[in-house]
């Protein structure tokens, strides 16, 4: 960043260095991929037999360790129980293990480390009253595909970036509140989905994106 040669920088990894990247970057471009916690809104008319697995998948490839990954999973309150049930069993069949097995669903973190601040996420969330509904448990630089469900917002594994396998999954009612809960926290909407069958429904969507 000193160097003067230097006149445009990117850089993908965290919020707190990408700040500290921005701080000293001047008058030179910038461009950053930072961090994001992978909201995704499933509609009362969501078809969830093509929903919960598509959450289970993207929530869980490369172990979560994406900027893009699915960490928090909002449903609409009538189809919570059953979508529930649907994603928790579709995580269960994904096989942890050796990511050079190509039968391999789920591969180690990048670290023992990073599985150690995944575990230690969890168990605060366990801790506050959150369930884990399958997996929950690191084998060294693993850590199982798990699904929580009873979170709250507070808590880290839903307010920060978890990037390791772990997903939540919470109910709404009300829409633009939903939104406007969305777009409190520092990573925005840039990774929002919304399983729907309506056009309107999404049309709807976006215009409280954009309102919040």
């Amino acid at each position: 960043m000193r160097d003067p040669r230097v006149d445009f920088v990117s850089f993908t990894g965290s919020s707190r260095v990408g700040a500290e990247i921005k701080a000293a970057s001047g008058l030179r471009r910038v461009a950053l991929e930072l961090g994001g916690n992978g909201p995704t809104i499933v509609h009362a008319d969501a078809d969830i037999a093509e929903a919960a697995p598509q959450c289970a998948r993207n929530s869980m490839r490369l172990a979560g360790q994406s900027c893009i990954s699915v960490q928090n999973v909002y449903v609409h309150q009538s189809l919570y129980a059953p979508f529930v049930e649907r994603v928790t069993a579709e995580v269960a069949k994904l096989r942890l293990g050796d990511p050079l097995d190509e039968a391999t669903d789920v591969g180690t973190l990048i670290d023992e480390r990073a599985a150690r601040r995944v575990e230690q996420w969890v168990g605060e969330a366990l801790a506050g009253g959150a369930r884990a509904l399958t997996g929950g448990k690191r084998h060294g630089a693993a850590y199982e595909p798990t699904v929580l469900v009873d979170v709250s917002r507070a808590m880290r594994v839903v307010c920060e970036e978890v990037f390791g396998p772990v997903v939540t999954v919470q109910p709404y009612g009300d829409l633009p509140e939903l939104f406007e809960h969305i777009s409190a926290n520092p990573y925005g909407l840039h990774c929002a989905s919304s399983p729907s069958r309506s056009r309107s429904r999404s049309r709807r969507s976006a215009r409280c994106a954009s309102a919040a």
